[in-house]
């Protein structure tokens, strides 16, 4: 599978994609892309362009490596979009930030709430994604 990488541009952001990509075995740039988004205060426009670039490499797999506030705006502008047919994966998603994003079906996560029960705990490369 194709996947690309948006991440928090902080020491958090890089360890964590650099981690996935270690174990999805996702190394090469050139062919499973990523793009920084500035954190703690990214935009709206730097998220939706970000959002945006990663539409356009046409992913089967889009890795949302961001945090609290800036997660949920992603999540929003992630269904706005239309990323549809490809597999959205958080890394750090907590029940707070799919209660405030809303319907969270479709995301697979670390931490997800009753609601989202499918996908308890990210583990792609267990041969969940």
């Amino acid at each position: 599978k194709r996947y690309y990488y948006v991440t928090a541009d902080y020491t958090w952001g890089h360890s964590t994609e650099q981690s996935m990509r270690h174990f999805t075995d996702t190394a090469s740039a050139e062919t499973h892309g990523a793009t920084l988004v500035p954190f703690p205060n990214a935009s709206l426009r730097e998220l939706r362009e970000a959002l945006q670039k990663a539409k356009d490499a046409e992913p089967e797999v889009l890795v949302l490596v961001l945090f609290g506030e800036q997660m949920v705006k992603a999540m929003g502008l992630v269904r706005q979009l239309g990323f549809d047919n490809v597999q959205i994966v958080v890394p750090n998603l907590t029940l707070s930030m799919v209660e405030q994003a809303g319907d969270g079906r479709g995301y697979w996560g670390s931490a997800l709430g009753l609601e989202c029960a499918a996908a308890v705990w990210l583990c792609p490369w267990r041969g969940l994604c």
